[in-house]
């Protein structure tokens, strides 16, 4: 009933939506239909992808799975030495900075900085 819409029912359609809203308010109207397509568009392409790699994670073998576990948990590992050996040269850098303030101190002349 509704498949098809031929050049008198768009016609129609056109006469009664001026008569309604106006010939001011129609590009308003046909601007935030546009916008409301596209962002539905959009939305949906975005689940599309989302569902794909989802679907490609479950299809992942168990050798891959595994794969990716060993690869993040090696990553987690460098990324915890890395934070150690900051911690480490802080510390340095703090107990180098409090004998330097000790020895300025020492030698400023009445122990003032």
């Amino acid at each position: 009933m509704f498949g098809r819409l031929g050049f008198w029912e768009i016609l129609v359609i056109v006469v009664i939506a001026l008569v309604v809203f106006g010939p001011n308010k129609l590009p308003e109207l046909g601007k935030a239909l546009g916008r409301g397509i596209r962002e539905f568009k959009d939305a949906t392409s975005k689940m599309a992808d989302e569902i794909n790699s989802v679907s490609k994670a479950v299809s992942a073998t168990p050798a891959e799975t595994a794969k990716a576990v060993t690869a993040e948990a090696e990553t987690a590992k460098a990324v915890t030495a890395e934070a150690e050996t900051a911690k480490a040269e802080v510390a340095k850098a703090e107990t180098a900075k409090t004998e330097t303030a000790k020895a300025e101190t020492a030698k400023s002349p009445g122990g003032e900085v």
